[in-house]
């Protein structure tokens, strides 16, 4: 209706002098301030009113306007260039929905653009009306603790706010010591008022040596009181890695094993599968856990079971359209995707993938290879898929299945022959991990260059401390953590943890049992909503604000 400009009442001139005509009824309709606007220049007999936003961004938001809302994705209106610019136009036209797409951007794009987390804080804080907004941020910082850089930046009562969540991601205290330390450095003037309460923000229990730790704040500060009333209990753990089934001596397990990577503790969870499993896949959706096909000794199977780890509680979802053991499984976006197996008879070419939403399974082109006992993850818009068995001998093969064009493709081939692996994408890094080359276990590790298109052998040094295949396997920001698995010999409940930064592997605690042919997955945050669950609840809250 804009387009040819019909029965149009007005206008609008940007901060770079460009103008829009415009139907009024609709500009009114999508913002309360620009309704304002208009009835003041009706005052003055005027229709053309002028904001300070540029034109690029004034246009996008015309755009919505017209169409009747704001889409989730807005096009070309927020990058990270403008983001600032964006959100002060949502602040200055009272648009909640568009300051909502802000955060979703914000948090969507944190891990690449750690260092625009403070600029928009200080966006963010400024302003008294985006109170709801601030404690969404802050929740994104206690989320991302170890990405955001440049934490002195804070104001000080925003850092013990920070700092005194127990569900603050930390590795350990001692991290929380050198953030106040740096804070102290940067705001020396102003250290006298909040030094004694972020003294208080630090778990003294939970140090590793309490009076080396301060060491720093008591030579610089007269901080006695320090010690006196802080929270001596461990943090809750931000994540939670639970470690489901497999095959132990002669018999496949239905218990499973929780890891707080905090503590590094193991506990063995009271409720047990509805059945014994062994060579299936699990994966987390909405903070629930996902039990897909694998096999109990004697049936395979096509079932999916869930478990709610808040309720203790398991249930049944649609069945896949093939048995699959040795499947491999991930998540990407809205959907469960799951690839090959083996069915009792034959290996598999087939894949599906599933919708939680509406608990429908949905078949997929067929791969390329058949292949069981493979291994698969999400990057971006692609599901890769690399190794397994194709009923002959271990494969090297990799492909990639696009979600947008539905098309497979090759990739370049491992460096060795892999089933029973482990692929891993974290910190927009690929890692395909341990394995079965068809004559011993590999405790090897190949990381593919995404710029040169080939997998690059780490070496030696980077090898796992066991060599081990069927292995259960998660990644947690900088951290590759391996659990179980067989080493050519037996069953192993050998555990360590890779760190991308150090490339060094750590030993962890064993499992409580010996295990392999062992799925695992984490879970965060579990007694705190979700940021979509934060979004929505804002969104419903500026909604009724607005009716």
């Amino acid at each position: 209706m804009r387009g040819n400009l019909e029965f149009c009442d007005g206008s609008i001139v940007s901060s770079d002098n460009k103008e829009y005509t415009i139907h009024r009824i609709v500009l009114c309709g999508g913002s309360k301030k620009l309704a304002s606007l208009y009835v003041e220049a009706d005052i003055e007999n005027q229709r053309t009113i002028s904001v300070d936003i540029n034109s690029s961004i004034l246009e996008g938001i015309l755009e919505c306007f017209y169409l009747g809302e704001f889409p989730s994705n807005p096009p070309e209106i927020i990058t990270w260039s403008n983001l600032n610019d964006v959100f002060q136009a949502a602040t200055f036209l009272e648009l909640p929905e568009l300051k909502v797409i802000c955060m979703k951007f914000v948090y969507t794009q944190l891990i690449q653009n750690s260092c625009y987390i403070l600029d928009f804080y200080r966006l963010v804080d400024s302003d008294k009306s985006n109170e709801d907004m601030k404690r969404i941020l802050l929740n994104i910082v206690v989320a991302n603790f170890p990405r955001v850089t440049n934490k002195w930046e804070f104001k000080g009562e925003d850092l013990i706010e920070i700092l005194n969540d127990e569900l603050l991601n930390t590795k350990n205290e001692e991290e929380v010591i050198q953030v106040i330390e740096e804070w102290i450095r940067f705001n020396y003037e102003n250290k006298d008022d909040y030094l004694l309460q972020l003294c208080k923000c630090v778990r003294i229990d939970q140090l590793q040596c309490p009076e080396m730790s301060f060491k720093y704040i008591s030579e610089r500060n007269s901080c006695n009181q320090r010690i006196s009333g802080t929270l001596n209990c461990p943090r809750v753990p931000y994540y939670l890695i639970f470690v489901h089934g497999g095959w132990h001596h002669s018999h496949p397990l239905c218990d499973m094993e929780v890891f707080d990577p905090r503590t590094n503790s193991w506990i063995i969870q009271a409720q047990q599968t509805p059945s014994r499993r062994c060579y299936h896949s699990m994966i987390v959706f909405d903070k629930i856990l996902y039990v897909i096909g694998g096999f109990d000794g004697r049936r395979y199977y096509s079932t999916v079971s869930c478990y709610d780890p808040v309720t203790h509680l398991w249930s049944l979802k649609s069945c896949m359209q093939y048995k699959r053991c040795y499947v491999a499984s991930c998540v990407s976006g809205e959907y469960v995707y799951t690839m090959g197996g083996f069915d009792g008879t034959e290996r598999l070419r087939c894949a599906e993938r599933y919708h939680p939403r509406s608990n429908q399974w949905q078949l997929l082109p067929e791969m390329l290879d058949v292949r069981s006992d493979a291994s698969c993850c999400a990057v971006g818009d692609d599901i890769i898929v690399a190794g397994g068995f194709d009923g002959i001998g271990g494969l090297r093969t990799v492909e990639c299945f696009n979600s947008k064009t539905w098309q497979w493709t090759v990739l370049e081939n491992l460096n060795e022959s892999r089933s029973g692996l482990s692929l891993i994408f974290t910190s927009n890094q690929l890692y395909a991990i341990g394995g079965f080359d068809g004559f011993q276990r590999l405790a090897s590790l190949e990381k593919y260059s995404f710029n040169r298109k080939r997998w690059i052998k780490k070496n030696p040094n980077h090898d796992m401390h066991s060599c081990r295949s069927n292995f259960g396997c998660v990644a947690i920001d900088d951290t590759i953590y391996v659990f179980g698995g067989y080493n050519g010999i037996s069953t192993i409940a050998h555990c360590e943890c890779y760190d991308l930064d150090s490339k060094k592997w750590t030993e962890l605690p064993d499992l409580k049992i010996k295990r392999s042919a062992v799925a695992a997955c984490s879970i965060y945050k579990l007694d705190k909503p979700t940021f979509k669950e934060q979004m929505e609840r804002f969104s419903n809250i500026k909604a009724t604000e607005n009716d």
